[in-house]
Protein backbone atom coordinates (compact mmCIF):
# COMPACT_ATOMS: atom_id res chain seq x y z
CA UNK A 1 0.00 0.00 0.00
CA UNK A 2 2.83 2.45 1.10
CA UNK A 3 6.68 2.54 -0.10
CA UNK A 4 8.74 0.52 2.10
CA UNK A 5 10.15 4.05 3.59
CA UNK A 6 7.26 4.97 4.33
CA UNK A 7 6.54 5.01 8.21
CA UNK A 8 3.09 4.43 10.12
CA UNK A 9 2.85 5.39 13.58
CA UNK A 10 1.77 2.20 15.78
CA UNK A 11 -2.49 3.03 15.78
CA UNK A 12 -2.71 5.04 12.76
CA UNK A 13 -4.60 3.44 10.17
CA UNK A 14 -5.78 4.06 6.78
CA UNK A 15 -8.62 3.07 4.81
CA UNK A 16 -8.42 0.64 1.67
CA UNK A 17 -9.33 3.20 -1.15
CA UNK A 18 -9.39 6.98 -2.11
CA UNK A 19 -9.42 9.32 1.26
CA UNK A 20 -11.05 12.67 1.77
CA UNK A 21 -8.40 14.97 3.67
CA UNK A 22 -10.57 17.71 4.75
CA UNK A 23 -12.05 15.67 7.09
CA UNK A 24 -9.31 14.13 8.84
CA UNK A 25 -7.43 15.10 11.94
CA UNK A 26 -3.89 14.54 12.83
CA UNK A 27 -4.10 12.99 16.67
CA UNK A 28 -2.06 15.17 19.03
CA UNK A 29 0.27 11.98 19.27
CA UNK A 30 0.85 11.76 15.60
CA UNK A 31 2.01 15.80 15.43
CA UNK A 32 3.90 15.29 18.48
CA UNK A 33 6.05 12.09 17.13
CA UNK A 34 6.61 14.32 13.68
CA UNK A 35 7.78 16.90 15.63
CA UNK A 36 10.00 14.55 17.90
CA UNK A 37 11.34 13.53 14.23
CA UNK A 38 12.42 16.83 13.18
CA UNK A 39 13.67 17.88 16.60
CA UNK A 40 16.12 14.50 16.49
CA UNK A 41 17.50 15.75 13.23
CA UNK A 42 18.45 19.34 14.80
CA UNK A 43 15.50 21.78 13.98
CA UNK A 44 12.81 23.11 17.07
CA UNK A 45 9.46 23.63 15.32
CA UNK A 46 6.78 25.63 16.73
CA UNK A 47 4.30 23.20 18.11
CA UNK A 48 0.89 25.58 17.00
CA UNK A 49 2.54 26.66 14.10
CA UNK A 50 3.06 23.23 12.64
CA UNK A 51 -0.69 22.01 13.92
CA UNK A 52 -2.13 25.00 12.18
CA UNK A 53 -0.37 23.97 9.29
CA UNK A 54 -1.73 20.63 9.58
CA UNK A 55 -5.01 21.89 8.88
CA UNK A 56 -4.08 24.65 5.85
CA UNK A 57 -6.62 24.10 3.68
CA UNK A 58 -4.26 24.45 0.38
CA UNK A 59 -2.11 22.16 2.43
CA UNK A 60 -4.59 19.21 2.05
CA UNK A 61 -5.86 20.36 -1.45
CA UNK A 62 -2.37 19.34 -2.45
CA UNK A 63 -1.96 16.37 -0.26
CA UNK A 64 -5.62 14.89 -1.74
CA UNK A 65 -4.35 15.67 -5.21
CA UNK A 66 -0.86 13.49 -4.37
CA UNK A 67 1.01 16.67 -5.56
CA UNK A 68 4.27 17.40 -4.84
CA UNK A 69 4.48 20.62 -2.50
CA UNK A 70 4.73 24.08 -4.20
CA UNK A 71 6.94 26.61 -3.06
CA UNK A 72 4.09 28.50 -0.89
CA UNK A 73 4.26 24.90 1.17
CA UNK A 74 7.78 24.65 1.74
CA UNK A 75 7.27 28.45 2.91
CA UNK A 76 4.77 27.94 5.14
CA UNK A 77 6.51 24.24 6.50
CA UNK A 78 9.80 26.54 7.42
CA UNK A 79 8.07 28.96 8.88
CA UNK A 80 7.42 26.55 11.50
CA UNK A 81 10.99 25.53 11.76
CA UNK A 82 14.01 26.98 13.34
CA UNK A 83 17.14 25.67 13.84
Amino acid sequence: MFPEEVTIPPGLTLPDGSIDVSDISVPEQVIDQMIAQFEAAGMKVDKACFTALLKDESLRKMVEAGGAPNQDAIKKFFTCLST
